[in-house]
């Protein structure tokens, strides 16, 4: 995830980063997601969509929603327009319906 966040990061132009939580961390969930929150404020993004229960137990400052359900809704209503979209998470957050009509 980290990894694809900094290559993300480094295209030009409007970039929307979603994410969804991470569910195979353990123990260590909340600190690894906290840093990811903590890389992801290092860079530039038109808008940033943090997906689940995880991000939810951490104080941001970025759009939350409880699921992938929810985001499609969202990002239906934003009508972007040339901007490059990374979508990434566990797969228990089926975030592949984001994008589905």
């Amino acid at each position: 995830m980290k990894l694809a966040i900094e290559n993300f990061s480094n295209l030009t132009g409007d970039k929307i980063l979603i994410l969804g939580s991470m569910a195979e961390l353990g123990k260590n969930s909340e600190k690894e997601h906290e840093a990811l929150i903590n890389q992801i404020k290092q860079h530039e993004w038109k808008e940033v969509v943090l997906v689940g229960n995880e991000f939810q137990k951490i104080k941001h400052p970025f759009h939350q929603f409880k699921n992938s359900d929810e985001v499609r809704n969202w990002i239906q209503q934003q009508k972007f327009k040339n901007a490059h979209i990374l979508i990434k998470g566990s797969r228990s957050m089926q975030m592949e319906k984001a994008l589905k009509q």
